[in-house]
């Protein structure tokens, strides 16, 4: 008899199971795991140490139920195993310490993005929702850096030249503080940190930021909504607007949304194991890049530019000159100002769009420009003091966009668009339940690979729970297999006199 049936053996003598009701999550979760994830379980883990692996399907049971009970602290859930009659039936009686805790969740996260798969494909089964309609929206996710932690682009290319000898050590006394105290840091070899400052350098060119994070290199500096710029990743999500849940998520380190969506849509759509018929999206992703994928996939894309974004939310810009106040006539090309004269079409042309900014270049998809002016109108109008600077000799007017992005300006103009568009704000539903309730707000891990992998756990409890709240009001306990499943662990457990 091995160590663990002796614990499994005890677990049933002591008849712990018998003060859990049937109807606790943790029955859903087992029956989760049992029934979807254990592909997942099947593989060996070998330690380097001599010491028998804890059973996979126990070990993702216990990860997936502390994560929908919202607890993350290793320490609290190897302690649980312990004395908690929830935990020790995951376990069927396994004690586990805080190292296993958290060496088994670092085990899993390649695998995590799989089982939200499964989360999707028991939404399926259950025919909780079609997946008629999705929305895809980001966030931005602070990382686990303090944004006094950075070394400069031009401390870190003398620190590279330094460590090569190509400069004198006495140079490293002109650097900032940060600087020297990672070049006097003992923790690491010399080729260890002339390999890390050359992956900085290489992050900071793909970037084209000002400077480099010293703790988490994968982290980019980016504007959160307060427009405060910080060390964050770009969580970018597609949801499913009938039943609020997650069918994918993608981390970017872009600092914004133009270049994602194509990305995570991929994503949701092998989830779920189809294309869906509507997609909605805010003006964020407005950009040829987006509208050519959607052709492509041939998805029935429903995403306003600025303008239409602000009519929306009655936020439209007072300035009788803005392109708010202006009609657009878009088949005909002109442009009628808010003094009444026509301003025609002169002539188009593709730039390509990079901004300037306190944190760096941000660089956007190459955009399409119309340019519409009429200079014998401005000369003779009544209100050009008003409208004209002194340097100006005329009103010219930009409208951005190919004909795919025109046609999709106007399909937004439809009652039947607008009506459809009003679905998009589900997607904000699970970002804030998520930043509230599972500590998504950040995160205590660095690294794009290990904060994907974490990201993808906590969607994976968000998902189980709300399949659960969606089922328990008709469905899960007049489900046979379900029903049968839980007798079956009770029996199992409960020892009979």
């Amino acid at each position: 008899m091995s160590k663990f049936d002796e614990y499994r053996g005890n677990f049933i003598k002591r008849k712990t199971i018998e003060d859990i009701s049937e109807d606790h999550i943790v029955f859903f979760v087992l029956f989760f795991v049992e029934t979807y994830c254990m592909d997942f379980c099947k593989r060996k883990v070998i330690h380097k140490v001599s010491r028998p692996p804890l059973p996979l399907k126990n070990m993702l049971g216990l990860i997936l139920l502390s994560e929908v009970l919202k607890e993350s602290s290793a320490r609290k859930i190897a302690d649980f195993t312990k004395t908690d009659s929830v935990y020790k039936l995951v376990m069927e009686g396994i004690p586990v310490s805080k190292e296993s805790v958290t060496r088994y969740k670092n085990y899993f996260i390649p695998y995590f993005e799989g089982i939200l798969g499964k989360t999707v494909q028991m939404a399926k089964d259950f025919e909780l929702t079609k997946f008629l309609d999705v929305s895809v929206d980001g966030t931005k996710l602070k990382a686990y850096n303090s944004p006094f932690k950075v070394i400069r682009k031009h401390d870190l290319k003398i620190l590279i030249r330094i460590l090569k000898g190509e400069l004198a050590k006495d140079e490293i006394k002109k650097l900032k503080l940060n600087a020297q105290k990672f070049y006097y840091d003992g923790r690491k070899t010399h080729t260890e940190k002339l390999e890390l400052l050359e992956r900085m350098y290489n992050e900071l060119k793909i970037s084209g930021q000002k400077s480099v994070p010293i703790n988490d290199i994968d982290a980019r500096w980016m504007y959160n909504k307060k427009n405060k710029a910080e060390l964050s990743y770009n969580l970018q999500t597609c949801v499913d607007c009938a039943t609020h849940l997650i069918l994918a998520t993608y981390i970017s380190q872009n600092p914004t949304d133009d270049y994602d969506l194509p990305i995570v849509t991929d994503l949701a759509m092998k989830n779920v194991g189809f294309k869906f018929e509507n997609l909605l999206a805010d003006a964020g992703y407005s950009n040829e890049l987006v509208i050519d994928y959607l052709q492509k996939s041939q998805i029935e894309g429903f995403i306003p530019n600025a303008t239409q974004s602000r009519e929306y939310k009655d936020a439209l810009k007072i300035n009788p000159v803005s392109k708010d106040n202006v009609y657009i006539d878009y088949l005909n090309k002109f442009i009628v100002c808010f003094a009444g004269y026509s301003h025609p079409l002169k002539y188009q042309y593709e730039e390509e769009h990079i901004k300037k900014t306190s944190i760096g270049v941000i660089r956007y998809p190459n955009k399409i420009k119309n340019m519409y002016s009429n200079s014998e109108a401005c000369k003779n109008c009544f209100y050009k003091d008003q409208c004209l600077t002194e340097k100006m000799t005329n009103r010219s007017y930009t409208v951005y966009g190919s004909e795919a992005m025109i046609d999709m300006l106007l399909k937004m103009e439809t009652p039947e668009a607008k009506e459809k568009y009003k679905l998009r704000p589900v997607v904000e539903s699970p970002y804030g339940t998520m930043k509230q309730f599972y500590e998504l707000n950040q995160l205590p891990y660095r690294g794009k690979y290990k904060i994907q992998g974490i990201v993808n756990l906590k969607s994976i409890a968000y998902n189980i729970n709300r399949i659960v709240n969606l089922v328990l009001c008709d469905l899960l306990f007049e489900n046979e297999t379900y029903q049968n499943f839980v007798h079956k662990i009770i029996d199992k457990y409960i020892v009979k006199i």
